[in-house]
């Protein structure tokens, strides 16, 4: 957590930066990423916040579908106006994408128009555009979820962004299950790997809890429940914690996903 909120208070200064949380399914990567959300929308009201997650798909799947997801969510919430003004100027072929946001009278025609023979490289820039302006005005925090499905044209737009983030108050937070990148010989994984080696993206990669830390935790889940519950705990330590594992394990709250 401490290394993601130095990276958004970086971003906030004007250094952006492409963040990956990876990690065995069920180690608390959702979680974790939810907590950085809510505690960054309390801490900086003026932040935009969005969020888009990849599906798994069979064959030729959406092109671009978790950020589509994170651009319609800005586009209905606060400052909508503004930022919808902004995609109509710098990005006109993602508003064909999202056509719901932007149906008015002749508008989409007019679209139609401005975007004919528009191509993969035409939409990469525009994004990256649209993004740089917005950031201007208010900094900016996109959470992608579920990486290890993205398509294709989503990577390729990932690493579009990353090579121009830097001097921008934007930071793009993924998360992946770097076994299923690795079996699948998915993008992402030579994608990260270049980034890496030029020092254009970080990584929190989550392991599994060391006995130290599961120790930790029960101390100080035991230490709350004697003084809530007003429990006279008489064993020594080591009873206790084997007591609490063993014997009740339903009533300690685990909560990683």
């Amino acid at each position: 957590m401490k290394k993601l909120e130095g990276l958004l208070r970086q971003a906030i200064d004007g250094i952006g930066r492409v963040v990956f949380i990876t990690g065995e399914p069920g180690i608390g990567k959702t979680s974790l990423s939810d907590e950085f959300l809510r505690r960054a929308r309390k801490q900086h009201p003026g932040l935009l916040v969005s969020r888009g997650r990849c599906v798994e798909q069979y064959g030729t799947g959406e092109a671009y579908l978790p950020f589509l997801d994170a651009v319609g969510a800005l586009l209905q919430g606060p400052g909508r106006e503004r930022i919808a003004a902004v995609m109509r100027t710098y990005a006109p072929t993602w508003c064909m994408e999202l056509p719901t946001a932007f149906v008015t009278s002749g508008s989409l025609e007019k679209l139609q128009q401005e975007t004919i023979g528009a191509t993969k490289e035409r939409m990469m820039r525009e994004m990256g555009d649209a993004l740089g302006m917005l950031a201007t005005s208010s900094p900016i925090v996109l959470l992608l979820e579920d990486l290890h499905w993205a398509d294709p044209s989503s990577v390729d737009l990932l690493r579009h962004l990353c090579q121009r983030i830097g001097s921008q108050r934007l930071l793009i937070a993924g998360t992946f299950r770097p076994e299923d990148v690795e079996r699948s010989n998915h993008p992402l994984k030579s994608y990260k790997a270049e980034m890496q080696s030029h020092n254009l993206c970080e990584e929190v990669a989550l392991g599994s809890l060391s006995r130290e830390h599961i120790a930790a935790y029960l101390d100080a889940y035991i230490f709350a429940q004697r003084f809530s519950a007003g429990a006279d705990f008489a064993h020594p330590r080591k009873d206790r914690r084997s007591s609490a594992v063993c014997h009740k394990p339903a009533a300690i709250p685990w909560r990683t996903r």
